[in-house]
């Protein structure tokens, strides 16, 4: 079923990118120190998850006081850079940017947009991303498999380029075509055969509308406004990517009060529904701040919640100006994962899921804003957000030529980076 309209209006065939894995070779030289792939549980241990980073890390600064680190991606989306941004401390638990104050964020941008500066400024460079992950609720065996963020104890952007994948440069890129039918389920429903893509994309937008002319922030928006494509919901945004992420108000004014709407909201959609209490689930994870989390406590984390009675879920849609048409779209799903019952492919996700990304054109002066809805177990993420599947090969490496090539790019980033911001000394990557 394709609930934007008709099935020929959704692509039959959609673009796909296959990478390797991709590690980083130490500054001086010498064979490259593999990272482990980091899975949420790991996450729970915050200490433990900064030592499997630190041999990526490429550089940490001081962000207003705190140590944030730019990280080469050892499983990439792109052939060229991808690096991630997150702040390193072992002791703070930060899910996302509604947990983030706000001055700290504001500065974190800037160091966000000399990235883009740099990315942007390579020959290789076609169109630049920044964006992010966000499922912090999402604790399961399916859910922690895969799809939306990896590490939901510890914010992190992602910010990459993207050659022009001309003609002649496919093969090389590892860019070809996949056609729709030959898809799973999940990937099929995330690329505009979910039924919930539309209701809850207008949900989406008119929670922002509201928050962005409470703020005052709505010029944001471009006069073009909001539409809703096959991922979900979508606009452009008056200005060049770069100088909107450098804006001194940007995080604080902008993607902060976002992320703490879709926050809210998907807190009240899960409470709706179901007997979690976001709120004492946020108060288990804050225990990340000072120690490891517990196998009785990760046990509760993962546990399915109760599903409310039936005369109980309207009642409460209704107490939260939630549409209660979206329970003739979301029970189904919810239902069989609190009662874990069939097949998991048609599972809610717990507690929901999105992906944000801001997107541009290298030579453009409008930036794309991209938001797809997470709301079954599976696939999902900033990628996908743009209608492009990512296959990650986890058992191959780049050639030891290419990988060379890419470190040595990586390290001239963390040059750049410390000609403008103060490096933190024994940091993560020193003791790593």
């Amino acid at each position: 079923m394709n609930p934007l309209g008709n099935s020929a209006h959704l692509p039959q065939q959609l673009p796909r990118i296959t990478l390797p894995l991709s590690p980083l070779l130490p500054r001086n030289g010498g064979e490259a120190v593999l990272s482990k792939r980091i899975r949420p549980e790991d996450s729970l241990n915050l200490v433990q998850t900064l030592q499997h980073l630190s041999p990526s890390i490429l550089t940490t600064v001081d962000v207003a006081g705190k140590p944030w680190s730019v990280i080469s991606v050892f499983s990439p989306y792109s052939p060229d850079v991808h690096v991630m941004i997150m702040e390193t401390s072992p002791d703070r638990y930060l899910p996302g940017p509604e947990a983030i104050p706000t001055g700290e964020g504001d500065a974190a941008a800037a160091l966000m947009a000399k990235v883009l500066q740099f990315i942007r400024a390579r020959p290789e460079t076609d169109n630049l991303h920044f964006g992010y992950n966000w499922s912090p609720r999402s604790w399961g065996e399916f859910e922690e498999r895969g799809g939306f963020q990896s590490v939901p104890t510890k914010w992190h952007a992602m910010i990459w380029g993207w050659p022009s994948f001309s003609e002649g440069e496919r093969d090389h890129y590892c860019l070809d075509q996949v056609a729709r039918k030959e898809l799973s389920l999940p990937a099929r429903r995330i690329f505009g055969e979910g039924e919930y893509i539309k209701p809850l994309g207008d949900l989406f937008i008119d929670r922002i509308t509201e928050t962005l002319s409470r703020s005052g922030t709505q010029s944001y928006i471009s006069e073009k406004g909001w539409m809703i494509d096959y991922t979900g919901p979508t606009c452009f945004l008056s200005s060049d990517i770069i100088s909107l992420v450098r804006n001194s108000h940007f995080f604080s004014g902008f993607l902060q009060p976002i992320a703490v709407t879709l926050d809210r909201l998907l807190a009240d959609l899960t409470e709706s529904f179901t007997d979690m209490k976001c709120d004492d689930f946020e108060e288990m994870l804050r225990q990340v701040h000072t120690r490891p989390l517990r196998e009785d406590e990760i046990k509760i984390l993962r546990a399915p919640p109760a599903l409310l009675d039936a005369a109980e879920i309207p009642r409460r849609l209704r107490e939260r100006n939630l549409p209660t048409a979206l329970s003739g779209i979301l029970l189904e799903a919810i239902t069989a994962r609190c009662r874990e019952e069939g097949d998991h492919t048609y599972w809610w996700r717990k507690g929901f899921g999105y992906s944000l990304v801001f997107s541009a054109a290298k030579e453009k002066n409008e930036t794309r804003l991209r938001l797809l809805p997470g709301v079954y177990v599976g696939p999902g993420g900033v990628v996908e957000a743009h209608g492009v599947l990512l296959r990650r090969l986890l058992d191959c490496r780049l050639s030891p030529e290419r990988m060379s090539r890419r470190s040595a790019v990586l390290w001239e980033l963390a040059d750049f980076l410390e000609e403008h911001f103060h490096k933190v000394t024994g940091s993560m990557e020193d003791r790593g």
